[in-house]
C-alpha cells in the first residue's frame, strides 16, 4: 500500500509538471453525481424527461461553446480496437489512478468524434497498452440526451489529439470489482411492482467500472442477431450482457478468431466480467448491462435442465375435457442428466398438487388435467430437475425471463363452454399480460368495430388499422386488435357489429386475432363504445408489460382530458411520436392516425396542423397500444383531438422571438441531397450534427455563433450509405432530433 500511495504521488508530480493552460480533473470529479439526484430516479424509473439530466456529469454542457477542454489522467483497461461498435474502434475504458477500494465513480468511457480519429491515430491513440498510465484533453458528452426511460445517457469523454500522452510510469491493474445483480436491477426486467427497476444509486457508480458477476444463469436472449442474453441470479433479479467487444459479438464487429456464440437459456454463467454501460433505443430501459470484453470474460458453469415448448391441447377447455399438457426438457450440454419433470397445478386458487410428467417421447414429457366443472380456474407451471436437483421452472407463456419467474404468473385457463369472448382473451390475474389462450385457431369472437383503414395506417413500424371492443366492456379487458389479410378486412367499418375467426396471437406483446379467414357483419352504424376516462400518468414509463392498471385497457378506446404536448421528440428514433400529460404524468402518443395534426414541421406541405411542446387540447382520446417496451397512445381521425389552444402560431416562413425549432428536412427521403431549416431564438453558438443509427457522429453541419433567426443548411450525403440518420440541433441549452432517410 505504501508503495502505491508513492506511485500515485510520483504520477501527479509528472502530470502537474506538464499541466498547462488546460483543467486537470480527475475521473471520480467527471462521473460523480450526487446520490439525492440519484434517489429521484430510484422512485421514479427516470419518467420524467426533464430527470435525465439527475445522472449526467456536472461537467457536462449542451451547448459547445460552453463545453470546457480539460485534461484527465487515468490507467487503461480496455485499449482501442477491442470495443468496436463505436467510433470505430476510437474507444478506450479508463480507470482513476487513485486508490478507490471499492471502484465507485472510478470508471470512463473515452469515444473519439468520427472527424477526430485520423488526428488521434497520429497522436498515438492507438498504441496505448492495457495497464499503461495516459493523459489527454477533451470534453465531457452525455448520449443520448433528453430521454424518458431507463438509463437516459451515458456518461463519455471525448477526447481531442493534442496533448495526448502515455506517460513514463507504471502501476499494478486494479482488482476487478466484484458486485451483485442487485446493485444494478431488481426483479425481472421488464419491472411491473413497486421497488422493482433500475438500482441508479448503486448502479450508476460503477458506470465504466469493470466488474465481476458469479453464479448466474442465461434466462433469455435480448437479441438474436447480435447475440446478447439476459441472465438472473438466485434472488431473480435480472441482468443483460452487451455486445461492444470484438470477441462477444455477432455483429460485424466480430473478431474472425472469436469462437461465441449465444448461449441457450438455462445455461449456467459461473463468471461474467465486464465493464457497466448502458444501450441506447428499445434496450434503454433495460438499464445499466455488464459489457464482457476479453476472451476468458464469459466463464460457463454446470447448466440447469432445459425445459421450453409448452403445448396444451385442447387450447381451449370445456367441462368435458381431459387437458393434455406436454413440453420438452432435457439436460443441456455441461449439464447433469435428467431425474424428473413435474407438473404443480393448482384449481381455483386451492394449494399446488404435484403430478409427475412422463415421457412419451425423445425429450417430451406429458401428464393430463382431468375434467373439471364449468368455470374452474386452473393454473399451473412445469419443474425440471437435475440428478442432483438442480431444478428448472417453466413459469408461463411470457418471453424472456418472466417466463421463469412464478411471480409474473403462471400458465393458466378456465373451463368453459361456450363461445369465447374478447375479456377471455384478454383477461390475465398475472403481471405478465399474456393471453391464457395463445394459440388457439378456428376462435370465433364478436365485437364493435372501433377502428378501420379511415382512421389508422396500415405501417409496419406503428399499430395495425382494425380494432374492435365488446358491447359489455365498460371498464377493462373489452378491447382487441384484429389482425387479418387487408382485402378481407377493408370492408370492415366503424360501427359494424361482427365476428371474426381467427388465431390468438401475442406480437410484440399485444394480444391480438390473427389470421382472420372469416368476418362475418352483423349490422352497421351501431353505438360505439364511449371511451374509458384515465389518467396518463398510469401508461408511462414505469407501466411495463403486464402493468395491472394498463394492461386491461390494451385495445381499448380511452381518453385523457386537459392534456398538454409536454415534447414532439421524446423518442430519439421515431419521427412520428410525442408525449402528453394531463398533469399526473408523461406517456408517449403516435400519429399513426388520419387525422390532420402532425408533429413534424415539414408536414406543413401536406396542410397538417404542426402540434408544439405546450399546445393543449381539452381532451384526447384514441386506442392503446404497446410497442418498444411502452404503452402507447393512437389518436385516429380529428374527432379523437379536442379543441386546442396552441402555445404559439407561426407559418414556414416566419421567425418568432424566442422560438427554437427544428423543421423535418425536404425532401424526405432524399437522395443524396436534403434541406433542413432551423430557429434560433437568442444568439450564441450553435451546432447541428447528422449521427447514424449506432449514434456515431458522421457530420458537422453548423457549429459557430449566429444571431437570432431563421436558417437554411443544404446536406449532401453523396458518400454516406442507405440508412437512416439522425439530425440533432443544440443551442442555447436545448436539444433538438429529427430521423432522416437516406436511399440510394
Amino acid at each position: 500500500m505504501k508503495n502505491l500511495v508513492l506511485l500515485v504521488i510520483l504520477i501527479t508530480l509528472i502530470v502537474s509538471s506538464m499541466q498547462g493552460q488546460y483543467r486537470q480533473v480527475s475521473i471520480r470529479e467527471i462521473q460523480q453525481v450526487p446520490y439525492d439526484s440519484l434517489l429521484v430516479l430510484d422512485n421514479t424509473q427516470n419518467s420524467v424527461v426533464a430527470n435525465w439530466t439527475k445522472q449526467a456529469s456536472s461537467l457536462y454542457r449542451a451547448v459547445a461553446a460552453q463545453r470546457e477542454t480539460v485534461e484527465v489522467v487515468g490507467q487503461v483497461i480496455v485499449p482501442a480496437k477491442v470495443v468496436t461498435f463505436t467510433g470505430g474502434g476510437f474507444t478506450m475504458l479508463l480507470r482513476d489512478t487513485a486508490n478507490i477500494p471499492d471502484g465507485a465513480w472510478s470508471g470512463l468511457f473515452c469515444r473519439a468524434g468520427s472527424g477526430d480519429t485520423t488526428a488521434l491515430k497520429n497522436a498515438g491513440f492507438l498504441g496505448a497498452e492495457v495497464g499503461d498510465i495516459i493523459r489527454m484533453r477533451g470534453y465531457v458528452d452525455e448520449f443520448p440526451t433528453g430521454s424518458s426511460t431507463g438509463i437516459s445517457s451515458s456518461t463519455q469523454f471525448v477526447p481531442i489529439a493534442s496533448g495526448f500522452e502515455i506517460l513514463p510510469v507504471s502501476m499494478p491493474l486494479p482488482p476487478i470489482v466484484p458486485k451483485e445483480v442487485k446493485d444494478f436491477y431488481i426483479g425481472v426486467f421488464q419491472n411491473t411492482k413497486p421497488g422493482e427497476g433500475i438500482k441508479f444509486t448503486t448502479g450508476e457508480p460503477f458506470e465504466g467500472v469493470y466488474v465481476e458477476l458469479t453464479n448466474l444463469d442465461v434466462a433469455g436472449i435480448v437479441n438474436a442477431t447480435n447475440g446478447t442474453f439476459a441472465m438472473v441470479d438466485a434472488l431473480g433479479n435480472e441482468i443483460s450482457m452487451l455486445d461492444v467487444s470484438k470477441w462477444f459479438t455477432l455483429r460485424v464487429h466480430k473478431d474472425p478468431t472469436s469462437t461465441y456464440a449465444t448461449p441457450v437459456v438455462f445455461s449456467k454463467i459461473d463468471t461474467i466480467r465486464g465493464y457497466i454501460t448502458s444501450n441506447s433505443g428499445s434496450e434503454n430501459p433495460r438499464g445499466y448491462r455488464i459489457a464482457p470484453v476479453f476472451p476468458g470474460d464469459i466463464v460457463y458453469g454446470q447448466s440447469k435442465p432445459y425445459v421450453s415448448t409448452h403445448r396444451r391441447n385442447p387450447v381451449i377447455i370445456s367441462s368435458l375435457d381431459t387437458a393434455k399438457i406436454s413440453v420438452r426438457a432435457y439436460k443441456l450440454t455441461g449439464g447433469l442428466p435428467l431425474k424428473t419433470v413435474l407438473l404443480f397445478k393448482s384449481i381455483n386458487n386451492e394449494p399446488f398438487t404435484i403430478d409427475t410428467m412422463k415421457i412419451s417421447a425423445l425429450d417430451t414429457f406429458k401428464v393430463n388435467i382431468d375434467p373439471l366443472p364449468e368455470n374452474s380456474f386452473v393454473k399451473y407451471f412445469i419443474k425440471a430437475l437435475d440428478i442432483e436437483d438442480n431444478a428448472t421452472i417453466y413459469a408461463n407463456s411470457a418471453d424472456g425471463t418472466a417466463g421463469l419467474d412464478t411471480s409474473k404468473g403462471f400458465f393458466f385457463y378456465k373451463t368453459l363452454d361456450r363461445q369465447l369472448t374478447i375479456q377471455d382473451i384478454q383477461y390475465t390475474p398475472f403481471t405478465n399480460g399474456r393471453t391464457p389462450y395463445l394459440g388457439a385457431t378456428n376462435v370465433y369472437v364478436t365485437g364493435i368495430v372501433t377502428a378501420d383503414t379511415s382512421d389508422l395506417k396500415n405501417v409496419a413500424a406503428g399499430a395495425i388499422p382494425w380494432y374492435m371492443q365488446s358491447e359489455i366492456a365498460t371498464e377493462g379487458w373489452g378491447g382487441i386488435w384484429i389482425n387479418g389479410p387487408d382485402a378481407r378486412m377493408a370492408r370492415l367499418k366503424k360501427g359494424d357489429k361482427i365476428t371474426v375467426r381467427g388465431t390468438i396471437q401475442e406480437s410484440n406483446e399485444v394480444t391480438r386475432i390473427g389470421n382472420i379467414d372469416s368476418v362475418l357483419i352483423h349490422t352497421n352504424d351501431n353505438p360505439l363504445p364511449p371511451a374509458i376516462v384515465q389518467s396518463t400518468s398510469f401508461f408511462g414509463a414505469n407501466a411495463g408489460n403486464g402493468d395491472p392498471i394498463a394492461e386491461p385497457l390494451e385495445g381499448m378506446v380511452v381518453r385523457f382530458n386537459d392534456v398538454t404536448v409536454t415534447d414532439i421528440n421524446p423518442t430519439f428514433a421515431d419521427l412520428y411520436e410525442f408525449a402528453i400529460s394531463d398533469g399526473s404524468g408523461a406517456m408517449l402518443a403516435r400519429f399513426d392516425g388520419k387525422s390532420n395534426y402532425s408533429n413534424v414541421p415539414g408536414d406543413t406541405v401536406v396542410g397538417k396542423t404542426i402540434i408544439k411542446a405546450g399546445d393543449k387540447f381539452d381532451y384526447l382520446q384514441g386506442i392503446i397500444y404497446f410497442s418498444f417496451r411502452r404503452y402507447k397512445f393512437i389518436p385516429r381521425g380529428d374527432t379523437d383531438f379536442g379543441t386546442r389552444t396552441p402555445v404559439s402560431v407561426s407559418s414556414k416562413n416566419e421567425f418568432i422571438p424566442g422560438a427554437f425549432e427544428l423543421s423535418q428536412n425536404y425532401p424526405n427521403p432524399f437522395n443524396p441531397v436534403t434541406t433542413i431549416e432551423y430557429n434560433i431564438g437568442k444568439a450564441g453558438i450553435v451546432t447541428m450534427k447528422v449521427y447514424n443509427l449506432l449514434g456515431q457522429e458522421v457530420r458537422t453541419l453548423v457549429n459557430n455563433y449566429q444571431i437570432a433567426g431563421s436558417y437554411t443548411v443544404r446536406f449532401d450525403a453523396s458518400n454516406l450509405p442507405t440508412g437512416v440518420y439522425f439530425c440533432r440541433l443544440q443551442a442555447d441549452g436545448m436539444s433538438l432530433v429529427k430521423r432522416m432517410l437516406l436511399i440510394k
